[in-house]
This record gives C-alpha cells, structure tokens and sequence, in this order.
C-alpha cells in the first residue's frame, strides 16, 4: 500500500514541477502598441437635405384577392379600357370591356327561335289524335316551352347590358 501512496507521490511531484517548467519558460504575453496619436475629427457646418429612400427587395408578390371575369354571353371582345390591367384598380361600375353586340343579338334570336319552335310542337301534339305512345309527350313539350320562354327572357334582360 505505501507503495502505491509512494508512485503517487511522485507523479503528482512530477507533474508540478512540468507545470512550472511551463509557467517560467513559456513565451511573453504580446502587447498592444497604442496610437500615441489623437483621433483626427472634422468639423462642418450641418445642411439639412432630403435623402430618397429606396429599397431594393427579391421575391414574389401575391395578390390578397384574385377575381376571374366571365360574361353571361360568349363573344368577341372589340374594346378594352386602359385601366383593366395586371394589379390595377377599378372603380365600380366601370366600364372595363365591350362585347361585339351581334353575339348578344344572336343569342336573343336563337332564344326565341327554339320558344317558337315549341310552341309550334305543342299545336301539332293537340291537333294530331292521340296515340298510344304520345301520352306524356305533350306534358314534357309544355314543361320545354316553358323552359325555353324563361332562356328567351333571360337573353333580352342581358341584350342592354353590354
């Protein structure tokens, strides 16, 4: 056991005295030369000036609302105003583009083509005799005009909006 406490001793002794050999023989701390000379400061006399801002920014913009025009009646479009354009602003009741009126006349006329067109149907099923296979035929002809008037009416409500 002394022994022990012994190779203990001795190493510790060791590594003190490598420790101090270290300490006394090691480099010298560096030191800071110090300008010896005083901070040259300009004086001016102050104007006072306006200064741009600018800033330079990467990215992509997205728009808060995005909205898709349609038209109740396809057709050619034959005029656009100027300030319908990408992020723009608009007013509303605007005028932002015009349709080619033919379209719209067009569509009023085939509206009351296919109503006529019914109407003609529902006198030939009440003049012609009844048959065996026309027995609902005449009720859905009725219910078809009646649609095709509602087709007609809506067509010359939108004629005036172009």
């Amino acid at each position: 056991m002394e022994q022990s406490h012994l190779k203990i001793g001795l190493i510790s002794c060791a590594g003190i005295a490598l420790c101090g050999l270290i300490l006394f023989t090691g480099p010298e701390p560096l030191e800071a030369n110090a300008p010896e000379e005083k901070p040259r400061v300009l004086i001016g006399d102050l104007e006072r000036s306006a200064i741009a801002r600018t800033v330079t920014a990467f990215g992509v913009l997205s728009p808060r609302q995005s909205l898709q025009l349609t038209t109740q009646v396809p057709g050619v479009i034959t005029w656009v105003s100027d300030d319908l354009e990408a992020g723009g602003q608009v007013a509303e009741g605007d005028l932002l583009l015009s349709i080619d009126q033919r379209d719209y006349a067009i569509a009023v006329a085939s509206a009351k083509a296919r109503f006529a067109q019914a109407e003609a149907k529902i006198e030939i099923e009440q003049v012609v005799p009844k048959l065996p296979s026309s027995s609902g035929r005449l009720g859905r002809t009725v219910t078809m005009r009646n649609c095709l008037r509602v087709r007609w009416r809506y067509a010359s409500l939108n004629e005036p909006r172009q």
